[in-house]
């Protein structure tokens, strides 16, 4: 016993003293270095935030002190001058290298570059060769992966106009150029927000894959500070593995501490695209491979940017280079190690229990590992697979036997090519080729053959290699869901664009509308049945009606124009609807119903909900020429989990169904696709808008309901309608609608519209009744012409927008000097813009544009009635 204590006294001793000469420094104050950033704070340098964040670089001794980049920054200068000890740069860093500039490569974060060419979805540009003749905006002394891909593809350089890169985005949208460079991280995002249909050509596609930012010292640093570099890139790696892994986090520290100007959703649109870009799940970030630093060195030879003679030494950092000094003390060190071997040799036997020990409990932790390792790759949200250079597989994640169909038995050994439909097969077999020949990952779309259907994939493989065997690592991801969400993006996209036409004709033409029907309606009132004129007023007049109707169509399909719901019984109204339809289908169209039992109230506008019935039926008659039945249900139903996993744009919950069929002609797939678009018939010219489903979509919408179209060439259409169950009981109207006396009326109305035609109509309309109006042409001189006869007037009838003051901002002031003042508001603008109104204290009532005479005198007289 005394033996061993002495031994362990020695070994103590001696480990002590290795430690204290090899390893231990004295304590001081933090070392500062400097980092240059290529750019002004955002994600893209998310992982030196984290790391100052959670403290990595200060558990290195480090004070790291970040620096923003600024248009036409010189880092390879910056780097060199020793104003900053380290530098966030793109791989043209190699060009600063070869002129002198003693800059070192440590670490690649992106592995991927962002840069790409976006181009207008429409505009016919696929590939580089299309850009001849056209122009293009970029840098005229960078984007060195464009220059590369065109002339990898020989597509002559003069041939294209390049402009200077303004990074306006506007300039493509507009078409001031027909392509533009710029960064997957955020220009993707930009003109989706506009909702501008777009095309990305990437360099990748066309063999030229660079890295993106990568990390840069100095031989200098390297030379007199080893230790601070390594300690600086281990930091460094740490923060981005963090970022990466909390994005939300880290983007609201950029917010908070380094650039409130950002929006969230911008950060975490650029945080997403990053991932595909740093590939922190497949690969080591900082990875570098000496392959690829020479292929774009390569691609710099070839554009007569670096001689053929360069060279790479020295260029790419090899971790663990140690300070001599340190060097000496390992060597001084490991001569009294080597000393006292024998001391240490005679422990053996002491060691050997806790060797035991130490073996048995490395065991355990192994287990443990592996438990770990099949829950984290069991909680991954597609497939997970290895398998070696037979295309044998090795190992999976439980979603795949789950989605093949096969067992872990039968998994065991299979083809990985056995999952793939026989179109792919051959590329790829070429793409895995690829892999195990450059190393380098590789991303693509496949679909695979599971239980007989095909499913579309995206796939990201990269090669593991082992001591005797190579092996692939791969992560699929379903696609269906991103393509079901893409046809609806596009979709919506059509519907706002042609909404945003209808919201700004929709006042102008209203207001022509107003004066057209209303002095054709004057007329007609004034008219006897011998007036040689009449049936050429009443075609104006129906002209007009027709005008109005169109315009409401185009407000309904983009959800735009202004609804009056109440809780209704759908039966009640298909019910009542009836007889017109009857009417309208003809004889040789049998209509059938089959109203379902206690059906659910809808929050709904009676008039839209006919305009759909209406707009279905008659659908549905014409695709029945030689006549046909129209079938109408209703029923109660429960879309449960399993129905919105399969249709991803419906919120569960009780729905009522509402259904038309025909047994007509039917339609094609082609057709279908197409079937809810603006302007889109397959009428011959003359017999249809296109607008008839596109305004029966927009009005579903705007119910916050659900449509889907069933057709088969030959076999008939049946439209499905869901609409959200309300919490109300049935509503039966109010004493809005009834009849309202015709005798003469008195009162003093202020009238405000910056039309002239619109104002007259109004003061023609109104006088005879009895009234008496005082106009104005805006909200400015309202207020003028209200206090010269505030005690007079009993009514303000003013339209909503107007130049120099609106109708709000006019009524909320006369409001203030006169609370009890009715108030009727006129817009032709859609919903929208007259949404605010609600904010207004008052007895507030409006009326939409184009309004009847007889509306008109209703209206004024219900209103005038109530005080």
């Amino acid at each position: 016993m005394k033996y061993h204590s002495f031994l362990r006294t020695v070994i103590l001793a001696l480990l002590t003293l290795i430690g204290q000469n090899l390893f231990s420094f004295p304590l001081s104050t933090p070392d500062t270095v400097t980092l240059q950033l290529r750019w002004k704070h955002q994600f893209q340098f998310a992982g030196y935030y984290a790391a100052i964040q959670e403290g990595y670089y200060e558990e290195k001794g480090l004070n790291v002190v970040l620096k923003e980049g600024w248009p036409g920054i010189e880092l390879g200068e910056e780097l060199t001058s020793g104003r900053a000890d380290f530098a966030v740069h793109l791989p043209g860093m190699l060009l600063d290298r070869q002129e002198g500039k003693p800059v070192v490569a440590l670490a690649a974060i992106f592995q991927h570059s962002p840069l790409a060419l976006f181009v207008g979805g429409d505009s016919g540009i696929q590939n580089p060769h299309n850009l001849v003749g056209k122009k293009l905006m970029m840098r005229l002394n960078g984007n060195i992966e464009i220059y590369a891909m065109l002339e990898a593809e020989g597509v002559d350089r003069s041939q294209i106009e390049i402009v200077p890169q303004s990074w306006n985005y506007d300039d493509l949208i507009s078409g001031k150029v027909d392509a533009m460079t710029g960064y997957l991280t955020d220009i993707p995002y930009f003109l989706n927000k506009r909702g501008y249909d777009y095309r990305r050509i990437l360099p990748i596609t066309y063999g030229i894959d660079f890295y993106g930012d990568c990390l840069f010292t100095t031989e200098e640093e390297i030379e007199k500070h080893p230790g601070r570099v390594e300690d600086f890139l281990s930091a460094s790696i740490k923060g981005w593995d963090y970022a990466m892994a909390h994005p939300e986090e880290i983007i609201d520290l950029i917010i908070s501490k380094y650039n409130p100007q950002l929006s969230k959703e911008e950060l975490l649109y650029e945080a997403g695209a990053m991932g595909e870009l740093v590939m922190p799940e497949l690969m080591e970030i900082g990875h570098m491979n000496l392959g690829r630093w020479e292929r774009m060195a390569a691609s710099y030879v070839s554009l007569g940017l670096l001689p053929p003679d360069y060279s790479l030494d020295g260029f790419l950092y090899i971790p663990g280079q140690l300070h001599k000094e340190r060097f000496r003390r390992f060597v001084f060190i490991m001569i009294i190690a080597v000393s006292a071997i024998i001391i240490i040799a005679l422990s053996l036997l002491f060691f050997n229990y806790n060797l035991r020990q130490q073996v048995a409990l490395r065991t355990r932790e192994l287990e443990k590992e592996k438990k770990f390792s099949d829950a984290v790759i069991n909680s991954l949200p597609g497939l997970f697979y290895v398998y070696e250079e037979g295309k044998r597989l090795v190992r999976w994640n439980k979603m795949v036997p789950q989605v093949s169909g096969l067992t872990d038995k039968e998994l065991l050994g299979y083809s990985v090519l056995g999952f793939t439909p026989e179109q792919d097969k051959e590329r790829v077999s070429r793409l895995v080729e690829q892999l195990f020949a450059t190393g380098e990952s590789v991303s693509t779309e496949a679909s695979l053959l599971f239980k007989g259907k095909e499913i579309p994939y995206l796939h990201s493989i990269a090669l593991l290699k082992g001591e005797e065997k190579n092996y692939v690592v791969g992560v699929s991801l379903n696609l269906s869901e991103k393509r079901k969400l893409e046809d609806q993006l596009r979709q919506a996209q059509k519907m706002e664009s042609v909404g945003r036409l209808a919201g700004g004709i929709a006042h102008d033409f209203n207001n022509i509308l107003m004066v057209i029907l209303g002095y054709s309606e004057l007329l007609l009132a004034q008219m006897g049945e011998d007036s040689p004129y009449l049936e050429k007023i009443n075609l104006i007049h129906s002209a007009g009606e027709r005008a109005s109707a169109l315009v409401r169509q185009l407000l309904a399909f983009s959800r735009k124009q202004i609804l009056e719901k109440r809780a209704v019984n759908i039966n009640t109204v298909i019910n009542d609807m009836l007889q017109i339809l009857s009417k309208t289908l003809g004889e040789d169209v049998i209509i059938k119903t089959f109203p379902g039992a206690d059906v659910s109230t809808i929050e709904a506008d009676v008039s839209q909900i006919e305009q759909i019935l209406m707009n279905l039926a008659v659908n549905a008659r014409d695709a029945m020429p030689e006549g046909g039945e129209i079938v109408i249900e209703t029923k109660n139903v429960v879309l449960d989990r399993n129905y919105v996993d399969a249709h991803v744009e419906i919120k569960p919950g009780n729905y009522v169904q509402f259904t038309v069929s025909d047994n007509g002609e039917g339609m094609s797939p082609e057709v279908c696709e197409h079937l809810f678009d603006p302007f889109f018939t397959t009428k011959e010219q003359g017999k249809g808008t296109g607008l008839g489903l596109s305004t029966v979509y927009g009005i579903v919408k705007q119910h916050n309901g659900y449509i889907y179209v069933y057709s088969e060439k030959g076999r008939g259409t049946t439209f499905k309608l869901y609409f959200p169950v309300s919490s109300r009981g049935v509503e039966t109207g109010t004493s809005e609608n009834t009849p309202v006396s015709q005798e003469p009326s008195s009162g003093t109305i202020l009238v405000v519209d910056d039309e002239p035609l619109v104002r007259q109509f109004i003061v023609d309309t109104l006088s005879p009744l009895g009234y008496r109006c005082i106009e104005a042409s805006d909200g400015m001189e309202a207020q003028e012409k209200f206090r010269d006869n505030s005690s007079e007037i009993d009514l303000l009838l003013t339209d909503v927008i107007m130049p120099r003051m609106g109708g709000r901002d006019l009524a909320k002031g006369i409001l203030g000097e006169k609370p009890d003042l009715k108030v009727i508001f006129m817009s032709g603008y859609t919903e929208n813009t007259i949404s605010h109104l609600d904010e207004l204290d008052g007895d507030i009532h409006f009326i939409f544009k184009p309004v009847s005479a007889v509306s008109l005198s209703d209206k004024v007289r219900k209103v005038l009635l109530k005080g």
